[in-house]
């Protein structure tokens, strides 16, 4: 007798695991989780872009600060040389002699560097952006007492990056329209921003040197002190009294509004954000490029400046 084979046994699939009383989802069917995975990448695309956009804002910054800044202070210093050689040619008068803030007062010079700057009237945030400030309320380079000079140690060309290389003895020269004057350096030391004692009033001849000392949210200032080599002239006229509240090395002076700030900020976002809708729709890549470059890069510039109107005047 032949035999009866008998057909293979199926398994039994498996048997989910079941809880009584528990309620299950129903697995998401593909359509769905590829709609899930698009909107999760398309919000990590919109973090980077957001992530690059705040970079690219902080990074156009520094460049403002530590390149454009400086040429324009390049650019103001050549002003100021050919304003001061034009006023060697000018009989004395108080107005030449003593300029009024923002005109330049003369040349200091730092043989060990081999670096000059003019020096402009006036040590506010606008006045030293220009070169280094005098401090009006002080006798000028040369003459009886203390005088004062506050520069930038980070921005605006950085005229006295280099004050903290002097030694003591090295010799710091100034040159106005009463003569040339020679000071030997006799400290270098360091004092609260904003400090008022190495600003006052002195029986000796001194020359004070104040800049930022250092580059990022300055807390004090780099002070250097240099002895006038002979005796002073006499200033031609009763020195002015220091405003109120201004502080030498600290203080702006020209009163940095964080309404400018506000509004300068407000506009550059707006038309970031206009630019990126545009492209999100598709607009005409060319002419949205064309309509909004532009107005984003003069509205940054406009917003640093805003930011810059607030930091010491000696950075």
């Amino acid at each position: 007798m032949s035999q009866v084979e008998n057909p293979p046994v199926e398994p039994a699939p498996p048997q989910a695991d079941i809880t009584p009383g528990v309620a299950y989802a129903a697995p998401a069917a593909p359509a769905e989780v590829d709609a899930r995975r698009v909107a999760d990448i398309g919000r990590r695309g919109w973090i980077v872009r957001g992530a690059i956009l705040a970079l690219l804002l902080v990074g156009g910054f520094v460049a403002y600060e530590l390149w454009f800044t400086g040429l324009l202070e390049s650019r103001a210093q050549a002003g100021l040389l050919s304003q001061f050689r034009a006023s060697l040619a000018l009989d004395d008068s108080s107005a030449v002699v003593t300029p009024p803030d923002g005109k330049a007062l003369g040349i200091v010079s730092f043989p060990r560097f081999g670096e000059q700057q003019v020096m402009v009237q006036g040590m506010s945030d606008a006045d030293t952006k220009l070169g280094p400030g005098h401090d009006p309320s002080t006798p000028a380079p040369g003459q009886a007492g203390n005088a004062v000079l506050v520069g930038r140690r980070e921005t605006y060309g950085a005229p006295f990056q280099h004050l903290g290389g002097l030694q003591t003895g090295d010799t710091i020269v100034t040159t106005t329209r009463q003569g040339q004057f020679l000071y030997a350096v006799q400290s270098v030391a360091r004092a609260p921003l904003g400090s008022l004692s190495v600003v006052a009033p002195t029986k000796d001849d001194r020359l004070t040197l104040i800049t930022a000392a250092s580059g990022v949210h300055p807390s004090s200032e780099l002070v250097v002190v240099g002895k006038l080599e002979g005796q002073g002239l006499q200033a031609p006229g009763p020195l002015p009294l220091r405003p109120a509240g201004l502080h030498p090395g600290a203080s702006s002076g020209v009163g940095g509004s964080w309404g400018s700030l506000l509004l300068w900020g407000q506009l550059l976002l707006i038309t970031i954000a206009a630019a990126v809708l545009l492209y999100v729709r598709r607009w005409n890549a060319a002419v949205t490029y064309l309509l909004t470059t532009p107005l984003i890069i003069t509205f940054a510039i406009m917003f640093y400046g805003a930011i810059d109107a607030l930091l010491p005047a000696s950075l």
